[in-house]
């Protein structure tokens, strides 16, 4: 059976969505833009040949545990130094993390591009990319 069906039988198709967005990724973004997946999908740094801004690439350790704490401060200390040009939100993972507080007061949401099955897109409120969408009428 090929991957892609098994992958979509055992897991649905987030991980060929999460595939697919890798790939959208780097066309989407200039090769000096970064982004932070909210969520456990770290193969898309990999398909989309980026470095993640923060050594804390899995929210499993952002979750209430002995780690929490130490380890959400160090990602949005990595955040606030160079914060990314998009955001990028694996639906199931969603919850109230400290970093998502500070993400919605820098990020913005524009209906019709950032919602995906599995994933949802913010960007940079004075990114490239809202610049862009604002001058083409896509205002959030």
């Amino acid at each position: 059976m090929p991957g892609e069906s098994w992958s979509r039988i055992k897991y649905g198709d987030l991980y060929i969505e999460s595939y697919e967005l890798g790939r959208d990724l780097d066309v989407i973004l200039q090769p000096d833009e970064t982004f932070y997946a909210l969520g456990m999908e770290a193969e898309l740094y990999f398909v989309s040949k980026r470095r993640p801004p923060s050594g804390v690439i899995s929210s499993i350790a952002l979750l209430p545990g002995p780690f929490q704490e130490r380890l959400s401060e160090r990602l949005l200390a990595d955040l606030k130094r160079n914060p990314p040009e998009m955001f990028v939100i694996t639906k199931r993972y969603y919850g109230q993390l400290p970093v998502l507080d500070w993400a919605s007061s820098n990020y913005v949401m524009f209906p019709g591009i950032s919602d995906r099955e599995n994933f949802t897109l913010a960007f940079h409120r004075d990114g490239r990319i809202v610049k862009q969408l604002n001058e083409t009428g896509n205002n959030p």
